[in-house]
């Protein structure tokens, strides 16, 4: 069993079974780090819904209500070819109301499939929940290099792929913010970028068993989408900038040509 942060939030937050409870207290007595890690996570356990009992929450923009309500009406209907977990529909419409006050949140991404860059459902996911964020979300301290190199070892472990993080300053996008999310069964690579103005922007990775694909164009959610495959790896890059724009950094990024801002884990 590895013991890392999402099993320690699961811990912290009551969601283990007995056998693995005890799996990671034993841990804990013996790993001084380890327990710092579960005070810091009890730490950030507030009182989020009486807060927000206390708080005059704006009205859902018109066209954001109607987005959500689609999805959630895609996501009952069981003749869907790709139908998305519902959990995560109920996720964005409260994640709505928190962006729109600027608060920062992260959320595990959903799907019972991963589908080829031709098939766009998993695509529509990443770039619908990344247009919920704004640049409140992550304008703070980047991750430092110790949590970059942890997150991306972590990855590297459970999707057997060695990624690095792009360093794409040049291009200006600050690094701001790396997470494992998951996507299905699959560990999603999130990359958080803050260009000078706009919304920030984000790159994605998910392992997948199917080859290559070309870079594919979108527009989504007021986002440019470019979305590629390549050696047993999807790619979604959102940002806030034109096509064309987005569609160069892309292809810069598939390319290799931007050096890694960390070493590359493996």
């Amino acid at each position: 069993m590895t013991i890392d942060e999402t099993t320690l939030r699961a811990f912290v937050d009551g969601e283990l079974d007995t056998q693995q409870r005890e799996r990671v207290e034993t841990a804990l007595a013996h790993n001084a780090e380890l327990r710092a890690k579960v005070a810091a996570l009890r730490a950030s356990c507030l009182p989020y819904r009486s807060a927000y009992d206390a708080v005059a929450m704006p009205t859902m923009p018109t066209a954001l209500e109607q987005r959500v309500a689609s999805l959630i009406s895609v996501a009952n209907t069981p003749s869907s070819a790709s139908p998305m977990n519902r959990r995560w529909f109920i996720g964005s419409a409260a994640l709505a109301a928190s962006f729109a006050l600027g608060i920062g949140a992260s959320t595990l991404l959903r799907s019972t499939e991963v589908t080829a860059v031709a098939q766009t459902p998993w695509v529509d996911a990443i770039a619908t929940y990344q247009a919920l964020y704004v640049r409140a979300t992550v304008d703070q301290a980047a991750d430092s290099q110790a949590r970059a190199q942890q997150v991306l070892a972590e990855f590297g472990a459970s999707s057997r792929a060695a990624i690095s993080v792009p360093d794409l300053q040049s291009a200006g996008l600050a690094f701001k913010r790396i997470q494992r999310l998951g996507f299905g069964d699959a560990p999603l690579l999130q990359i958080v970028y803050l260009p000078a103005d706009g919304k920030p922007a984000a790159l994605c990775v998910l392992p997948i068993q199917k080859g290559n694909a070309p870079l594919r164009m979108q527009h989504i959610e007021g986002l440019a989408v470019a979305a590629w495959q390549k050696d047993g790896l999807a790619y979604v890059l959102t940002a806030d900038m034109t096509q064309s724009k987005a569609e160069a950094l892309a292809r810069r990024i598939s390319e290799g040509g931007f050096a890694p801002l960390y070493p590359r884990a493996s």
